[in-house]
């Protein structure tokens, strides 16, 4: 990713809310309640093709390097537009037992991330940033 597509990538955001604080860091993130979407400054390939393969598989639907890191944005932005408190408890219940399974090996890495964008938290941010970014490419 290089920063002219990062810039670009934070005009488009803050179009969709200006209130919305974009920054740049290590990782996809987000701070819902203060309204900050954090952009990856680097690839992390290994996580991007995770998401990428689950996406592709659940939406039937191929993504360009482009497209992945536009939805990967517009998920985090998802969360702050569709955030609530009862999506999040959910979330938190339904992941630390995601994680107890895997510390027991009782579910591998790959299961546990494709559980996980399967939480009804993250698949309705998912489905949120999907549905923004085909409707204003």
């Amino acid at each position: 990713m290089g920063i002219i597509e990062l810039l670009k990538l934070k005009k488009y955001i803050k179009n969709i809310d200006s209130e919305i604080k974009v920054k740049f860091g290590n990782c996809f993130e987000c701070d819902t309640d203060r309204k900050i979407v954090w952009l990856a400054l680097k690839d992390n390939s290994q996580d991007s093709e995770m998401f990428r393969t689950w996406y592709e598989k659940h939406f039937n639907e191929t993504l360009t390097n482009k497209d992945l890191l536009y939805i990967s944005a517009l998920h985090e932005v998802g969360h702050i537009m569709t955030w609530t408190q009862e999506l999040e408890d959910e979330r938190a219940e339904m992941y630390g037992l995601m994680q107890v399974a895997h510390t027991y090996q009782l579910m591998s890495t790959q299961e546990l991330n494709e559980q996980y964008f399967e939480i009804p938290m993250e698949l309705i941010a998912t489905k949120w940033g999907r549905e923004y970014y085909v409707n204003n490419k």
